[in-house]
């Protein structure tokens, strides 16, 4: 599946245009974020002081699940899920309008894929992705809980 990754964060000024955004396989974009200095390196990634249409992607070193540090003797940690979240900066910037924008996005991604008209209530698309949301969060805690 493929999934809408900004190489320069939103968090940090990224936008949607099409130098910023790329569609990448899921796994390439879990190992991004795993590995930023990589994806720094490789171009996947902007720095919030560069501008995307100028960092090319080289993709030079090859793409394999890096080796993860032990955490002790024990078998390798699986790397816990990175969530980069825009929030309102201040009380001047509409948090109602950011969460509406977020929901209107929800409904253009699921709605073709559950095979929903897009007239379907606001909340039906929020529900879908709370849920999934939460059965990831439940099952990386019961992962780690397992492996401690």
């Amino acid at each position: 599946m493929l999934h809408r990754h900004h190489r320069k964060r939103r968090s940090q000024g990224g936008d949607d245009s099409p130098p910023n955004v790329i569609e990448i396989p899921d796994w390439l974009h879990e190992l991004i974020h795993s590995e930023p200095e990589w994806a720094y390196r490789n171009g996947l990634l902007v720095r919030s002081h560069e501008d995307p249409a100028e960092v090319q992607i080289t993709l030079e070193e090859k793409i394999f699940t890096p080796k993860r540090k032990r955490a002790s003797n024990r078998e390798e940690k699986r790397p816990r899920s990175v969530w980069s979240v825009k929030v309102p900066k201040d009380e001047r910037e509409n948090g109602a309008a950011l969460l509406d924008e977020r929901i209107e996005r929800l409904r253009e991604l699921l709605c073709p894929v559950l095979g929903w008209q897009d007239d379907v209530p606001t909340y039906f698309p929020l529900i879908a992705a709370l849920d999934k949301a939460i059965e990831a969060i439940e099952i990386e805690l019961a992962t780690e809980a397992a492996a401690e």
